[in-house]
């Protein structure tokens, strides 16, 4: 602690600041372009307002009056209050002072493996400014704000053997099974990094020494895992997580998230960075890859490249490994001897005055790019269309709408939103097949009966609606047509 102090005052702060205030101009541009934002503010400011759990769905007319539980309360509860704080920009300084919050904890994790602040701070900014890029307005920023505090927990207790790390570790699991549903994460990471310690020791046939050290983090997990009965749902919030894990439409790849990543997109180019750093690190450092180091990439790997969403995870339990490996090769030997320790008030006011004009010029060249996405993304001109026209009865759209139209027109029921758990696999399968114009779709059309269909320009099944003459073109919008039904 007194270590990070004096790197905070030598120009860490200023280094952090920085980082935090480019991740602002980052989400001023597109930091809630997410389709589950909104009915996640929607249930924080519900919350906030009647002191109470919601018990059954009111945000759609397909599932109205359905029983819900809202596993990650207090995640909205906090969005829901930045942003009554300060509006959509309430919420992106508190996505930016989460992740701000995250970065100190890796930093904190990669600083004691080097002698030099700069280069601790360039390594960790390096592997992590992709992972929270990716950080949205939703309580799952919180999963990896505790993900990464609990590695730091684990990896104190590694080194210092000092009991008040691991007592800290259930404390944390229970804010983190009341913030977001993301908490067995950090269960796994304790259970692989427990096991791959063990492994270790038995391969080199020091088991005892070995348990000395995995057994009380299995302890912890164990504890921290009784602990996530404290909410209200008690360990009911197990069934809606393993719900979720186990679900139709997750194993499907239906949800772009919980797709393997794909080289053409950030999390795919991360997943490369990744892999090639370690590789890269333990090919030039005079420190050897261990067993456990290999364990903790397999388990972590699989997991990621099952689900793009989880590559943060990925990327935080390799921190610490490439930490020790790369601060041990010859380049960052020669980068340590020449870079200054810390950088002098005269220097930190330098990169200030170099910095601040240019987050400043990033920030007036994105100034209405966030309207442009919010069409792009949300069809905001076909939307407005159907509030205008009157035509906000038994709309049916795409589940990425439903959000934004709950929020900002909340006298519309919609048809379907992102929280799949609530619709579930049998209804989002049909209505999938059913918006693709796949056979059986004249079937799930005449059981839900919509009066108004916003289809993307172009749909098939905009195609097959209106050629039997059923529905007729209402307006077309820069990406999606609002489709009426002809009554007789």
């Amino acid at each position: 602690m007194k270590s990070l102090l004096l790197d905070l005052r030598s120009g860490l702060a200023i280094l952090v600041l920085l980082f935090a205030g480019a991740l602002l101009v980052q989400y001023n541009a597109s930091g809630v372009m997410n389709s589950d934002f909104h009915w996640h503010l929607i249930n924080g400011n519900w919350i906030l307002d009647h002191m109470q759990l919601p018990k059954v769905d009111e945000l759609s007319w397909t599932m109205n009056g359905k029983p819900y539980r809202l596993t990650q309360w207090g995640g909205e509860v906090l969005v829901a209050e930045a942003f009554r704080l300060g509006g959509l920009d309430g919420v992106r300084i508190m996505v930016s002072a989460v992740a701000a919050a995250l970065f100190m904890c890796l930093y904190s994790v990669v600083r004691p493996h080097f002698t030099n602040a700069l280069l601790a701070f360039g390594l960790t900014a390096a592997l992590s400014a992709g992972s929270v890029l990716t950080m949205y307005g939703r309580p799952q920023i919180f999963s990896f704000l505790l993900f990464g505090l609990f590695i730091y927990l684990a990896d104190r207790w590694v080194v210092t053997r000092k009991t008040l790390y691991l007592a800290l570790i259930p404390c944390g699991m229970l804010l983190w099974a009341n913030l977001h549903g993301g908490f067995p994460m950090g269960l796994l990471y304790l259970g692989v990094l427990a096991a791959a310690i063990l492994v270790q020791g038995y391969i080199q046939q020091d088991i005892k020494s070995s348990a000395r050290i995995a057994l009380p983090i299995l302890s912890a997990a164990l504890v921290a895992a009784l602990f996530t009965c404290a909410n209200p749902y008690g360990f009911d919030v197990w069934k809606s997580v393993l719900e979720i894990a186990s679900s139709t439409v997750t194993k499907s790849k239906l949800i772009h998230e919980w797709r393997s990543p794909a080289l053409s997109d950030l999390y795919g180019g991360q997943l490369v960075i990744l892999i090639a750093a370690t590789v890269a690190a333990a090919g030039f450092s005079r420190s050897r890859l261990s067993l456990r180091d290999v364990v903790i990439f397999l388990s972590f790997f699989l997991i990621a490249y099952d689900a793009q969403r989880n590559m943060p995870y990925f990327v935080m339990a390799m921190l610490p490994i490439i930490a020790r490996l790369s601060a041990q090769t010859p380049m960052m030997d020669r980068l340590a001897a020449q870079l200054p320790p810390t950088l002098s008030f005269r220097q930190q006011a330098l990169v200030l005055a170099c910095a601040l004009p240019l987050l400043f010029v990033a920030r007036l060249g994105l100034n209405g790019y966030g309207e442009k996405e919010e069409q792009r993304f949300f069809a905001t001109d076909a939307i407005d269309y159907l509030v205008a026209s009157g035509h906000t009865a038994h709309v049916m759209h795409d589940f990425n709408f439903g959000g934004y139209i709950a929020f900002h027109h909340p006298q519309v029921k919609v048809f379907a939103d992102s929280r799949f758990d609530l619709y579930g696999d049998e209804f989002v399968m049909d209505f999938t097949r059913a918006m693709n114009g796949a056979p059986g779709y004249g079937d799930f059309i005449a059981k839900w009966s919509p009066e108004t269909i916003m289809l993307p320009n172009g749909s098939p099944l905009g195609s097959l609606l209106t050629a039997t003459g059923q529905y007729q073109e209402g307006f077309v919008g820069q990406n999606q047509t609002v489709l009426l039904r002809q009554h007789p």
